[in-house]
């Protein structure tokens, strides 16, 4: 965030799998403007407001695709997708033809969004750049914040009782030759149990 003043400074954050890499198409600097309604998961109301500008969107209700493929409709540059839960953001995950997705994105957490939203009336600009996009190299081998956890009902037995890779998985997309795609879920993590 660059200004206003008491905003100013790097806020950790997480780029999408699906939407374009931030240090391929170079940093985005916009004012943020709140999108309405503020899940984006019906018809965009402040299209207007959005053409040229970072959306900032609400986690929840719909699909991350779905979401950032209205706000770009409606001629927003880039996207920050403010998380649902306490915790650090996550990577957004789409499936299906995500090709049209031109627009970078990128999730922050709750807490920050928070502090973003009680801002927004002095105007908040924020640069999207690959640098301040966090990898996350702590996460590693951890078990991933989506996977169901302690014991089970009704039975107690404890889950999961096997883990696999499942989290911004690089792999070949079907029907698209050799390109790679990077994913996250239960389909990248089924095929390393399988194998």
């Amino acid at each position: 965030v660059t200004t206003p003043p008491a905003l100013a400074g790097d806020y950790t954050s997480v780029e999408g799998d699906f939407t374009p890499k931030l240090s391929a198409i170079g940093p985005i600097t916009a004012q943020v403007v709140q999108v309405n309604p503020s899940d984006a998961c019906g018809t965009i109301l402040n299209a207007a407001a959005l053409k040229g500008k970072i959306a900032l969107i609400d986690r929840g209700t719909c699909f991350f695709v779905d979401k950032i493929r209205r706000v770009q409709t409606a001629g927003a540059i880039g996207v920050i997708m403010v998380n649902n839960v306490d915790g650090p953001p996550i990577p957004m995950g789409g499936s299906g033809n995500t090709s049209d997705i031109r627009i970078p994105g990128v999730m922050i957490r709750s807490e920050d969004g928070r502090l973003i939203k009680s801002q927004l009336a002095n105007g908040v600009t924020a640069t999207l750049a690959a640098f301040a996009a966090v990898a996350r190299p702590e996460l590693a081998d951890q078990l991933d914040n989506g996977s169901s956890r302690g014991p089970r009902l009704p039975d107690s037995h404890l889950k999961p009782d096997i883990a696999a890779p499942g989290t911004s998985i690089n792999a070949v997309e079907a029907g698209s030759g050799v390109r790679g795609r990077i994913y996250s879920g239960t389909s990248m993590a089924s095929p390393h149990v399988a194998g």
